[in-house]
């Protein structure tokens, strides 16, 4: 049998044919999918957009530093940059306020 559908089963019933089986939990999300779905997928999200907009601050970065004679593609760089740190700025924002709900709601 798919090892999904026996920690499935686990989680529903307890049992399947006769044989206990424990059920799958993650300490560190609660190991229900709903806490999975509230903490681990915005977490993730928000980790990995903050990562995006870090790799796109280091290539406007080296836009502006490889195009210095070149005015319109220094002001591209810069507005590269500028929206990049935009950018981590609103990810940074967006985790304080999810982990401020969060905690106001006593699941954090």
């Amino acid at each position: 049998m798919n090892t999904a559908m026996l920690r499935v089963a686990a989680n529903t019933t307890g049992e399947l044919g006769g044989i206990q089986l424990e059920p799958v939990i993650d300490p560190k999300y609660g190991g229900t999918l709903v806490e999975f779905f509230t903490k681990g997928v915005p977490d993730f999200l928000l980790g990995f957009a903050g990562l995006i907009a870090l790799v796109m601050l280091l290539i406007g970065g080296l836009w502006y530093l490889f195009n210095a004679g070149n005015s319109d593609a220094t002001g591209q760089a810069r507005n590269t940059m500028l929206w990049s740190l935009i950018g981590l700025l609103v990810v940074l924002l967006s985790y304080a306020a999810l982990n401020f709900i969060r905690q106001a709601l006593g699941s954090g």
